[in-house]
């Protein structure tokens, strides 16, 4: 699924965890095709659309900027804000991450409070709707 044709039907798409594995690895375990381009002052970048449940699809997404620059381990998971509200970060995150045949010890980064995470979520929705 091409990254240039999907956006997230609410328009609005949340960071959820950065995963510590690198794109390749991720690719070839599970066996994904990685679109690669370049992001303006960002260098190049690597990405894939990923189904996980009824209609739900989750970006990843990495940048050699972040991961030379700023300590990225890997790609960062992006999530529908509908999704995210309607699912809630756990059920979302251990849906994501079974999709990709991987565990909470590939992931790196996850938002400290998680009901900050999801609060933040709802009230950037309700201004932006």
């Amino acid at each position: 699924m091409s990254l240039s044709n999907r956006k997230f039907p609410s328009g609005i798409d949340e960071a959820l965890v950065m995963l510590g594995l690198p794109m390749s690895e991720i690719a070839r375990r599970v066996g994904l095709s990685i679109e690669v381009w370049e992001e303006d002052g960002l260098g190049t970048a690597r990405g894939c659309w990923i189904p996980i449940q009824d209609g739900m699809f989750v970006l990843l997404r990495e940048l050699d900027h972040a991961r030379e620059h700023l300590g990225a381990t890997g790609p960062v998971v992006w999530v529908d804000s509908d999704d995210a509200i309607a699912v809630g970060f756990d059920d979302l995150l251990h849906t994501t991450l079974d999709a990709l045949s991987l565990s909470l010890e590939d992931v790196n980064t996850i938002p400290d409070d998680k009901e900050a995470w999801l609060a933040e979520i709802k009230a950037y929705a309700a201004v932006k709707r």
